[in-house]
């Protein structure tokens, strides 16, 4: 009887070695993961500090606001890297409609210098430039038209060379007019050339001013140049609008407002001012077609319909170098905001993973006293253990 319940005594021992060796094993693994310097599992051990008393359950708290911090922040950097690459791509667009208005400033010119016989070489120039213009407004940026405002599915510019006739001998036909007269178009906010109405009954005959619309528009709608199926404010059934200029939250309560659409002023100057410069280049080219050798060929001075246009192309070039000026400004000041912002919110990216790597840092010194003496205690029980398996093979035997 007494054998029976030694064997059942020294079962019992070996059942609690067992689980202590379980619990130190354990908590061996967890300390050697410590050595890296940061509390082991986190978020929950900091749970597990607080609740044996190792570390603040303030602990736990300060460390979740670090991690929203640097959610939110990161967040906000990647909308920013999103608006600052299309910021540069509107930067290059614009030095490169830049450059077309100084190009085709030269080439007016030019004109008023040079005789019939270049007329047809300048047709070719400007042409070339309208499309280069239609490429720049249409180019995309993953599926979105940059200079399309909300447009996915729908170029904001259509065939700008397809919006007069051709060949020139077609020129002389436009005798209407759609705007107001003086130094250029409405300058007011809102207003294009398809919304400006005729205020003056003292209009040279030749069109200053071109516009699709077939009648005064008194609306508020695109000019005529964008695609029919973007004008005006009301947002298309593809859910597309040439009005919505993009914009994006670069942090908290900070929307900001960095895109560029095709129907800016300083476009529409560069776009109308070419397509006067084409229609008095048209009308000259017509007009010297019609002239009866031995007659001397007329100079574009001479020609009294291509004269308004011409004149009329030289303001509205002139006033897109200025409009297209102000929009670099514009778009450089975004780059800039988005810049500081951006610093910012890395500031904060830092700071935040600072702060939670002190509250989630260990003593490095401790914890591999502490691993020691787990060892230390792991092998006095694995000593424990054997003996008591000893003994009970001894008391079996007998």
């Amino acid at each position: 009887m007494a054998s029976g319940l030694g064997g059942v005594t020294n079962y019992a021992q070996l059942l609690d070695i067992q689980r202590s060796l379980s619990n130190q094993n354990e908590e061996l693994s967890g300390l050697q993961k410590e050595l890296g310097g940061t509390r082991r599992d986190g978020f929950v051990g900091l749970a597990r500090a607080s609740l044996n008393g190792e570390g603040f359950g303030s602990d736990t708290v300060r460390i979740q606001q670090f991690r929203q911090t640097t959610a939110e922040s990161t967040i906000y950097i990647r909308a920013i890297d999103s608006a600052d690459y299309r910021t540069d791509l509107y930067s290059k667009s614009l030095d490169g409609l830049n450059s077309i208005a100084k190009d085709i400033k030269a080439e007016i010119i030019k004109t008023q210098s040079l005789g019939p016989a270049a007329y047809s070489a300048q047709l070719g120039i400007v042409t070339g430039a309208l499309t280069r213009i239609q490429s720049i407004l249409n180019q995309t940026d993953g599926q979105r038209y940059l200079f399309g405002g909300s447009s996915y599915n729908t170029p904001p510019v259509q065939a700008l060379n397809s919006l007069d006739p051709s060949p020139p001998s077609a020129m002389p036909v436009y005798a209407t007019y759609t705007g107001q007269p003086g130094e250029g178009p409405p300058r007011d906010v809102g207003q294009t050339y398809a919304n400006a109405v005729q205020t003056s009954s003292t209009l040279p005959a030749a069109a200053i001013f071109r516009s699709d619309s077939a009648t005064s528009q008194t609306t508020d709608v695109a000019p005529g140049y964008i695609t029919p199926a973007l004008r005006g404010q009301i947002i298309n059934t593809s859910g597309e609008s040439i009005a919505n200029k993009p914009s994006v939250y670069i942090d908290d309560q900070l929307n900001m407002q960095y895109g560029i659409t095709a129907s800016e002023a300083g476009f529409q100057n560069l776009i109308n001012g070419l397509r006067n410069y084409k229609i008095a280049l048209g009308t000259a080219i017509n007009a010297n077609a019609a002239v009866v050798p031995p007659a001397q060929p007329q100079d574009i001075a001479a020609i009294p319909a291509a004269v308004p246009f011409l004149a009329q192309a030289t303001v509205q070039v002139n006033r897109a170098l200025l409009d297209i000026s102000s929009l670099e400004g514009v778009n450089g000041g975004n780059q800039a905001q988005l810049k500081q912002i951006r610093a910012k919110h890395e500031s904060l990216v830092d700071a935040s993973k600072e702060g939670a790597s002190a509250i989630e840092a260990v003593d490095t010194g401790d914890v591999s006293t502490r691993i020691k003496a787990i060892q230390t205690s792991l092998e006095a029980s694995y000593v424990t253990t054997r003996q008591i398996l000893d003994l009970s093979l001894v008391k079996f035997l007998r």
